[in-house]
């Protein structure tokens, strides 16, 4: 059994399945309104590596062309709106 828990990004239907899911929970996140003073540091520490994977699936999705490149800056946008939230 693997020990590997990164995302399978063997076929599209895939990524388009977890990037679907990754842009769901930023959108979650941002409705939210927290910011990271607003949070325990557990929260805080499961919101930081739910983006990270999030943004790891973007970048799959970025380059296999899974989506039209305005789409793609559309969500990017909502990712960086959540990175600052994470911040500020």
């Amino acid at each position: 059994m693997s020990t590997n828990n990164k995302p399978n990004y063997n076929s599209l239907g895939n990524i388009n399945h977890l990037y679907e899911k990754a842009i769901r929970g930023i959108e979650e996140y941002i409705n939210k309104g927290k910011a990271y003073k607003d949070m325990t540091s557990e929260e805080y520490q499961n919101e930081v590596n739910s983006i990270h994977k999030s943004i790891e699936i973007y970048g799959k999705a970025y380059e296999l062309n899974a989506y039209s490149t305005q789409k793609l800056e559309e969500d990017f946008d909502k990712i960086r709106l959540v990175l600052k939230k994470l911040l500020l």
